[in-house]
C-alpha cells in the first residue's frame, strides 16, 4: 500500500473514532468534528479512489464507485474499528457538503 494512501487511512480512522465518541466543548468540538468529517470524505475521494483506480485499470468509474465504501470500511477494519456501511456513508456525505 503507498504509504501516503496509510497514512491518510490512519487519520481517517481517528476521525472516525472521534466521530464516535462524546466529546464536550463548544468551540474545539465543533471544529473536531468538522475536520473529521472532512478526513474521512477526503480520504475515501483522494486516497481510496485513486488506490481502487491503479489497481484496477480496466474498472469503470460505476465500478469503482461501487466498491469505495467497502474498501475504506476493510482498511478502518485493519485498525480494529468497527463502523456500518450506512453509518460511513453517513459521515462522508457530510463531509463533502462541508
Amino acid at each position: 500500500m503507498d504509504v501516503r494512501l496509510e497514512a491518510m487511512l490512519q487519520v481517517a480512522g481517528r476521525g472516525h473514532q472521534y466521530l464516535g465518541a462524546n466529546i464536550s466543548g463548544e468551540a474545539m468540538v465543533k471544529l473536531k468534528l468538522m475536520l473529521s468529517y472532512l478526513t474521512l470524505y477526503l480520504t475515501l475521494e483522494h486516497g481510496v479512489v485513486p488506490a481502487l483506480r491503479a489497481l484496477h485499470p480496466l474498472a469503470t468509474p460505476r465500478a469503482i464507485d461501487g466498491c469505495k465504501l467497502e474498501q475504506l470500511k476493510a482498511s478502518l477494519i485493519l485498525q480494529n474499528l468497527t463502523i456500518s456501511i450506512p453509518t460511513l456513508k453517513e459521515q462522508i456525505r457530510y463531509g463533502k457538503v462541508l
